[in-house]
């Protein structure tokens, strides 16, 4: 099972634009009320599973509203989001990659709708280790209702000619490699020829740097999710940092223990999956796995970095812009972010910043109960700008 990439275009130019600079051999267009656009697309025939589960629940009746799905698919799971009824993230991966990405609406949400492996009965255990006592237990999505959301085949021209050319090129290698051996005479001397490493490009060099970043918005969720948690820790204990390694890919709370006990300590990371994973009595911290970035996709931000700013400002985020970096054709540009304010302003900010092409640098929040005492938070917005 594969899912396709999603992106949410906001006219006809700026679709056109994301066609020509990502090219795919699957993909499914809608247009939206206000004349926006959504584009699923992938190199594989991937499957709309979010969309597949919003039209089954549209036809039982249901209310979508804000929920989260979970069904499992061989030894992998599968996970959604929606919000007021419009799909809002998705993944496919373990049952901690899944932890990690939907930590805000896991905490959040009134009930997880989960379906359980075929061999599991009625009255197993919860289908998975976070807030067994949200999950309900709901039929799976079955082949019959998803297949229908298949990508389709694009009728681009240009993606025909690539992959035709990939073709020719393919066989005219295989001719090559063949006529070799048949042209060359056998030898008895067996002789090592070292192989010639290619030279990355800056692009291709900045590349493999972004894959090693975390995006920006399942970051600040993970902190927040953090936040909250510590909130039930014992009265003696507070938490008073979080701030990311990016070293070891860790955002890590920073607790003072105070007065409290080691069997009081031990009694509440005993109490829930994510404590246990995340605690570090050793340390006195809270540690929490970050996921790296997506798969890089050329980008044109040229529009995107006026509108993020002017989207900040309203929750008294201070948006200071740090000199532009070049890496071939693609464009680096820094931010330090700046705020102070509620922990929920904070989450309420979060989605500002989720794009694929929105990573974090440095992560440093100081906290006093559910207030943010300072949080100063380095990202970087990368892409291709075409308008220049």
């Amino acid at each position: 099972m594969q899912l396709p990439h999603r992106v949410i275009l906001r006219d006809k130019k700026q679709l056109k634009r994301h066609r020509k600079q990502t090219p795919a051999a699957y993909e499914w267009v809608s247009e939206e009320e206000g004349g926006t656009f959504i584009r699923s697309y992938h190199d594989a025939p991937a499957v709309r599973l979010g969309d597949a589960l919003k039209q089954q629940l549209e036809k039982s009746g249901d209310a979508i509203g804000t929920l989260i799905f979970f069904q499992p698919f061989d030894e992998l799971w599968y996970g959604c989001a929606f919000d007021h009824g419009v799909l809002v993230r998705e993944h496919i991966g373990s049952v901690a990659s899944l932890e990690a990405l939907f930590a805000y609406e896991l905490h959040h949400a009134e009930h997880l709708l989960v379906t359980k492996k075929k061999e599991e009965g009625q009255d197993s255990e919860p289908a998975l280790p976070f807030f067994p006592d949200k999950q309900i237990q709901v039929p799976p999505i079955e082949p019959g209702d998803w297949q229908a959301f298949t990508l389709a085949p694009t009728a681009s021209k240009g993606m025909k000619k690539r992959t035709q050319t990939l073709g020719v090129i393919g066989l005219i290698g295989g001719v090559l490699t063949g006529g070799w051996w048949v042209l060359s005479p056998p030898s008895d001397a067996t002789s090592t020829q070292a192989q010639s490493v290619p030279t990355l490009t800056e692009k291709e060099t900045f590349k493999a740097t972004f894959m090693r970043q975390p995006l920006a918005y399942p970051l600040i969720l993970n902190a927040v999710a953090m936040a909250i948690e510590a909130q039930t820790l014992p009265s003696a204990m507070v938490l008073s940092t979080i701030t990311l390694d990016p070293k070891a890919n860790l955002l890590i709370g920073t607790v003072g223990k105070g007065d409290s006990r080691l069997k009081t300590r031990r009694d509440w990371a005993s109490k829930g999956e994510t404590r246990q994973s995340q605690w570090d009595e050793h340390r006195a911290q809270l540690r929490s796995p970050i996921l790296p970035t997506a798969p890089w996709h050329d980008v044109d931000v040229a529009a995107f970095l006026p509108d993020v700013i002017d989207a900040l400002e309203p929750f008294g985020v201070d948006v200071k812009a740090e000199p532009e970096v070049s890496h071939g054709e693609v464009r680096a540009h820094p931010f330090t972010l700046t705020m102070t304010g509620e922990l929920g302003a904070l989450a309420l900010m979060a989605p500002i910043l989720n794009a694929s092409f929105i990573t974090v640098t440095a992560f440093d929040m100081t906290l006093s109960g559910d207030a943010v005492s300072q949080l100063t938070l380095k990202i970087t917005v990368q892409g291709v700008n075409h308008d220049r």
